[in-house]
């Protein structure tokens, strides 16, 4: 019983690469890095991974520049949409950084601020978070 569990979790998660470190079955393509004034960083990178679960997965981290990426700096991560958008990030000013992309599959992590420094998104024709 133990076994057959087991193997519908292996086969559920597939070979996908939930943290993007590469593996396998997943190669890993670093995004360039930007510095901001107040010596925080944005930087990312994106994962292709093979069958079964054949996925581009990007990664988007804002960290300090003496910290490495880590799932405690990932601000953002989504599936491709297949529509081969090129994910962009800029600072705004010393506390806030923009990221756009026209479009994703599939959003599994958005966070709006990480420390001191507050995320504006813009995806599609959407902006994260909404103007009121």
């Amino acid at each position: 019983m133990l076994l057959l569990f087991v193997i519908g979790v292996l086969a559920y998660r597939g070979s996908g690469d939930d943290e993007g470190e590469g593996n396998s079955t997943c190669e890993r393509f670093s995004l360039p890095s930007m510095i901001g004034t107040s010596g925080w960083v944005v930087s990312g990178h994106m994962t292709g991974c093979s069958p079964p679960t054949a996925s581009v997965s990007g990664y988007i981290y804002v960290h300090l520049k003496d910290q490495k990426e880590n799932i405690e700096f990932m601000v953002f991560r989504y599936l491709d949409s297949s529509k081969g958008d090129e994910i962009t990030y800029k600072w705004i000013d010393g506390r806030t950084v923009a990221i756009s992309i026209r479009s994703v599959a599939k959003i599994t992590r958005l966070r709006r601020s990480i420390g001191p420094i507050r995320i504006v998104y813009e995806i599609g024709t959407e902006e994260y978070p909404r103007s009121e």
